[in-house]
């Protein structure tokens, strides 16, 4: 590809022969193109690689969008007046069928100022022409399955399909062909080489087997940019010891009990890495855009984003409901336009000012390898009084001299850039990301960002494999093996890059750059160049829509600081042969000048007491009303303070522990000078009783059966695969606790995602779309509130837990159709939970599902808090209420909570998990699960079946139904009005009033326990609570000293709302409680 730096692909005709034949070929594409449905191009179903007939050695042919083709041939003007066959067709970027961020609303500019990629036009004819023929058999033989299989159905009957005809065509009759070219599972660490595990299939590559056998290829997909993913003589020890010191999971979010001295250290060190005050982590590099994004811009906000920004940005910004525009790719000129065009007209329809503007740009483009041009980005937003928003993902530890990213690289001040975003899954060899800005902005975030409040912490072991990973690189390990290894990738990268150009490949990105693309275009070259390598034991990575454009399919080549040059020589030659025989050395290999060409382009209604309500309201006004006084008088006298409602509580949050949360935990002490405003860590911990974080059955403590096989997995596989599972970051741990998932929950198949929170929010919008009908419980968690919003469906909302609230809802959207139009509901889901997070409450699920057979709605259950925790064998609600889990058909769950782990999983059909695993971003962009983390939860589930050999997963699942129930009757006892149901080892005590919340927690940790509270927006204004969690490590001894502080505090702050006479509340008194 060669970027003329305007926009545009330049496509000169090549092909033998004269205008006439050329002019036929295209005529002969345009009959073909115009049987190509509309909504087939528009509905952009067709992702990753397609497939491939065979017409001669040189021209690989394999289909889509004839039609955008069409309109092109059709309306775009050569650039040349010359009808002349040698004239080149002139192919906009953004108007390609990539995924852009939004539709430009902007009109195009000129070309002189529009990037262009020289692509032949006998091999953007033979692409299209693959896509098409491909498309169109796909279509003729599900035409004739059709007729073959009438009065057969896969499909339940009577309920519109889950997968609608076209949303699963690509799956059945495109990547099913190629899978074998993707999702290899590996069996060793993601180093310089790494064992694939071969695989075969006797259905023509519908169904793959793994066979025992594995193959020694040199590893050229990973972005194992630094080395550090393999066993490394600094940091892996002190992951396996932070691992026995902290467990593979907190069981909780950093707001509760999962803020461990780890993160607040690696918070502080990665502020320091990059320049900036402070920084905040998340345990998803994906999440770390897609959440951040909406929390820091909104309605009346302006997103410029580059057009070929990650998925992520693209998901963020769409969820932001800010007003979305694209600027051409890496076009600081373009750019400039684009700011002063919007910043003139302002808001939409009101044309008011912008709100705020924020700008987002890569440092290192993931598809292109094309480094961004930061100091001129920087300069127009400056000018423009922009913030700018950069994505360090694959650029941070992996360029500069230091490897502080681009910014160091380009000699940019990290001061200019308002706010940094990067993870932790590249050149740090471990899972998660960071955002790092003033520190206005990351306390902004801390308190706001539903992925900060609401997911679990990151993974002690991964933080602390980040730690070590930056002190090797600052030398603070004592050596300079993190200068040699930067010195290194630096090296093998222009090696790299200047062997492939001169051998013809056309090759993108710029010098410095560890991401390689070699362009392959036609889709039937995809799988052959991959297979080929692979023969010669050479693994890497092919890319195609809509991770790139239609027309340019790419293999990316990842280099890492661990491959030494026989490595990188032997990966050479493999890839010159291979090239030879696909037929993709586009440049002659005198032509050594092109490569530098290309290288410049409804709540729950609890009966709240009538004086609770009124001093709860009046509360709030005083801390509202004085809150203002003291902003007016802070205005007056100039000074830069922030008035927060948290500011007084603040020190009953994050707090810091020492320790795995285990049944006991050590919380840091800590104190403030300025009321509460900062508060500083002193050297002394406090053994408290834990009864705030989600370890139900106790494995995020030391367990005999699952930490020496956790620890052997970290040594194998490393802390993370960097990679994503389509790619190189599928292990054979990953697909074995697919199967293991699938069987435990009794569904046909699984899918794991490596954040619990984004299970919901990325699954929902890939399951249902325009045209469809979500409705949701009314205290749904907000992963589901954001995933449903984001999905693009109509949501409804019912009463909590009401299924006759439902059968109305369902009834009357189903009689009235889609807005509008009232046409019929392409599909409908509802979503409930297994047990309330905030509530503690039991789904009344056998009543939900029988309303959901009645109108044929499909049933998606969120089992975050059931699975593993209620049940006689663990196996959550559809267990413990006798509900068939073939009659919920989509089942949600995390590894969170009762499996001491991280990450989530979905379990449903085949069908759906197929579907899920080709269309779902947080699964083909996101990392995949730390290795030692999925190995944790193999074990857990092992332990619960009793496959260890012992009895005690049973005990286990015994010990915490009777602590659970033996501490809810307690507190009912002692006058407490405490929510949910028994089996429920949540179970959260009505505080109401604000001034109670820090009051009872601060009294509870001062007498040696630790409680949660929680209050809005987590929960109504007028509704704050205590959140109490019981595990199965608590002992009797336990409970009963957590129930003598509770009520000794409960007593002194006045929370007894019901009189103890009243000990055993009726279950129709229960019901009155929460309609």
């Amino acid at each position: 590809m060669r970027c003329d730096g305007d926009g545009v692909i330049r496509a000169p005709v090549t092909g033998d022969g004269d205008s006439s034949s050329a002019a036929a070929a295209a005529a002969a594409i345009i009959v073909v193109v115009a049987a190509v449905p509309r909504s087939f191009v528009a509905g952009g179903t067709l992702l990753y690689p397609s497939i491939i007939l065979l017409i001669n050695r040189r021209h690989l042919v394999a289909i889509d969008d004839l039609f955008l083709f069409f309109l092109l041939l059709l309306f775009h003007s050569p650039t040349s007046p010359r009808r002349s066959p040698w004239r080149r067709l002139q192919i906009p970027l953004h108007l390609l069928p990539s995924p852009p961020p939004s539709p430009p609303i902007l009109p195009p500019p000129p070309p002189a100022s529009t990037t262009m990629v020289r692509l032949p036009y006998v091999t953007a004819l033979t692409t299209l022409f693959s896509y098409g023929l491909l498309f169109a058999f796909g279509q003729l033989r599900d035409f004739f399955r059709r007729i073959l299989d009438a009065g057969k159905s896969s499909n339940l009957k009577g309920y519109a399909p889950i997968c609608l005809g076209l949303e699963d065509f690509y799956t059945r009759r495109l990547y099913l062909r190629i899978q074998d070219c993707f999702g290899r599972p590996i069996a060793s660490a993601p180093d310089a080489w790494f064992d694939v595990v071969e695989r075969y299939s006797n259905d023509s590559n519908k169904t793959l087997h793994r066979t025992t056998k594995t193959s020694k290829c040199l590893n050229l997909g990973s972005y194992n940019y630094l080395g550090f993913a393999a066993a490394d003589e600094y940091c892996t020890p002190r992951v396996i010891e932070s691992l026995k010191k902290y467990s593979a999971s907190t069981c909780s979010v950093r707001v509760d009990g999962g803020n461990t001295k780890l993160h607040v250290e690696l918070e502080e060190l990665v502020a320091r890495f990059v320049g900036k005050p402070a920084a905040i982590l998340f345990g998803m590099g994906y999440v770390t855009n897609s959440a951040i994004i909406p929390a820091l811009v909104g309605k009346g906000g302006l997103i410029i984003s580059d057009s070929l920004n990650h998925n992520s940005i693209v998901n963020g910004a769409r969820g932001s409901g800010a007003t979305v525009r694209v600027f051409q790719h890496n076009n600081p000129a373009h750019l400039e336009e684009v700011l002063r065009e919007q910043i003139a007209g302002g808001q939409p329809r009101t044309h008011r000012p912008w709100k705020k503007i924020i700008v987002i740009v890569e440092g290192i483009y993931s598809m292109e390898g094309e480094l961004c041009k930061l100091p001129e980005v920087i300069a127009v937003c400056k000018k423009y009084k922009a913030y700018t928003y950069l994505d360090e993902a694959h650029s941070i530890g992996a360029v500069g001299k230091t490897g502080r990213g681009v910014c160091e690289l380009l000699g940019v001040d990290p001061a200019d850039v308002d706010i940094m975003m990067g993870t932790f899954t590249k050149s740090f060899g471990s899972c998660g990301g960071y955002i790092a800005a003033s520190k206005e902005i990351i306390d902004h975030l801390k308190h706001i960002c539903p992925a900060h409040i609401y997911a679990t912490s990151m993974s002690p072991p991964a933080v602390q494999q980040v730690i070590s990973a930056i002190k090797v690189i600052l030398g603070e390990d004592g050596s300079n093996r993190g200068a040699k290894k930067l010195a290194q990738i630096r090296e093998n990268s222009n090696f790299f890059r200047s062997e492939l150009q001169k051998m013809g490949f056309e090759v993108l990105g710029d010098n410095d750059s560890p991401v390689m693309p070699i362009m392959l275009y036609n889709p039937a070259k995809i799988p052959a160049f991959s297979r080929e390598c692979l023969r010669q034991h050479v693994a890497v990575v092919t890319v195609a829509f809509p991770a790139t454009p239609l027309l340019l399919a790419r293999a990316r080549i990842c280099i890492s600081a661990s491959h030494s040059r026989e490595d990188l020589i032997k990966g050479l030659e493999v890839i010159s042969k291979v090239g030879d025989l696909v037929g993709i050395k586009y440049f002659p290999p005198a032509g050594e000048g092109s490569a530098a060409a290309a290288a410049d382009r409804s709540t729950a209604m609890v009966r709240v007491p009538f004086v609770t309500a009124v001093t709860t309201v009046f509360s709030y006004g005083v801390i509202f009303g004085f809150g203002h006084l003291r902003d007016w008088v802070t205005r007056q006298f100039a000074e830069d303070r922030r008035i927060s409602i948290t500011d007084d509580s603040f020190d009953c949050f994050w707090r810091p522990i020492a320790s795995k949360p285990d049944a006991w935990f050590d919380v840091v002490e800590r104190y403030s000078n300025d009321s509460n405003k900062t508060l500083h860590r002193t050297t002394k911990t406090s053994r408290c009783l834990n009864l705030g974080s989600y370890n139900y059955l106790g494995f995020a403590a030391a367990d005999e059966y699952c930490t020496p096989r956790v620890i052997e997995s970290l040594k194998k596989y490393s802390a993370s695969t960097c990679s994503v599972r389509v790619d190189g970051g599928n292990t054979k741990l990953h697909v074995e606790l697919e199967e293991l998932v699938a069987r435990f929950v009794g569904k046909p198949a699984a899918i794991l995602f490596g954040m619990g929170y984004v299970t919901n929010s990325a699954i929902i919008p890939a399951l249902i779309g325009k045209g469809g009908l979500i409705i949701s419980d009314s205290l749904n968690h907000n992963s589901i509130v954001n995933g449903a919003r984001g999905s693009g469906a109509s949501v409804q909302v019912f009463q909590h837990n009401n299924p006759a609230h439902l059968e109305e809802v369902l009834r009357e959207q189903i009689a009235g159709g889609q807005p509008r139009t009232q046409r019929r509901w392409k599909k409908i889901i509802v979503i409930v939970e297994g047990i309330y997070s905030m509530e503690g409450e039991l789904c009344k699920l056998p009543e939900i599902v029988a309303v959901c057979k009645k109108y044929k709605a499909y049933t998606y259950l969120d089992e975050a808090h059931s699975i593993g925790a209620v049940g006689k064998t663990g196996r959550g609600v559809c267990e413990l209420l006798g509900v068939d889990p073939a009659d919920v058909d989509i089942m949600m769950g995390t590894f969170t909570k009762s499996f001491g782990s991280c990450g989530g999983y979905i379990a449903a059909s085949k069908e759906i998990i197929d579907h899920l695993k080709h269309i779902c971003p947080a699964h083909i962009y996101a990392t995949s699960m730390s290795p030692p983390a999925v190995q944790q939860v193999i074990s857990a589930i092992e332990v619960i079946l009793g496959e260890d050999g012992s009895d005690r997963g049973a005990k286990k699942l015994a010990q915490i139904r009777e602590n659970s129930n033996f501490f809810r009757s307690e507190l009912e006892k002692m006058g407490f009005e405490v929510l949910g149901d028994n089996d429920s080892p949540v179970m959260p005590i009505m505080l109401y009033n604000p001034a109670k919340m820090p009051a009872f927690s601060r009294e509870c940790l001062r007498q040696k326990v630790a409680i949660v509270t929680v209050s809005f927006p987590a929960t109504p204004l007028l509704l704050a609570r205590a959140r109490i969690c019981i595990s199965a490590s608590h002992s009797r001894e336990d409970l009963i000293k957590g129930l003598e502080v509770i009520s000794k505090v409960g007593d002194l702050v006045g929370i007894k709302y019901l009189p103890v006479e009243h000990e055993k509340t009726t279950s129709a008194e229960k019901l009155k409680k929460i309609q």
